[in-house]
């Protein structure tokens, strides 16, 4: 029987976003206690992962899975954030279009696994600084 748990929230492991993570997620209506949250280097670019490298988004998948039967969530918030060493682009543009055509890429790719989840998508800015806000 599920739980309640409103979200899975799947973000890169940087340390950086860690200190301000709740109170970005707290502006978007996620409390702490309210969300599951998956931390995995490159986050949203391992739900992309080539094919002879399936294991970052099989366990992303699984967690997604996990999440919604033991947990009832009943939607999946997606970050990437700037300055993203498993992005390795050390051109600001260039790495946030690159950015936000993957999580337009992975909100068709999990809309079409998960047609009863709500898919959303973000990306946190100001990592180098460490004045974070959500894009």
């Amino acid at each position: 029987m599920p739980h309640g748990c409103k979200a899975l929230v799947i973000c890169c492991m940087d340390y950086r976003l860690q200190a301000e993570l709740p109170a970005i997620l707290n502006r978007l209506g996620l409390r702490v206690g309210e969300y599951d949250l998956v931390s995995l280097a490159g986050s949203a670019k391992g739900l992309l992962a080539p094919w002879w490298r399936p294991w970052e988004r099989w366990t992303l998948l699984r967690q997604i899975r996990l999440a919604q039967k033991l947990h009832g969530i009943t939607s999946v918030l997606v970050l990437a954030h700037d300055d993203c060493g498993a992005y390795g682009i050390a051109d600001w543009d260039e790495e946030n279009e690159t950015q936000k055509l993957d999580l337009s890429r992975i909100r068709v790719y999990l809309r079409n696994k998960f047609l009863d989840l709500k898919i959303q998508t973000g990306i946190i800015l100001g990592t180098a600084t460490g004045n974070l806000h959500l894009e």
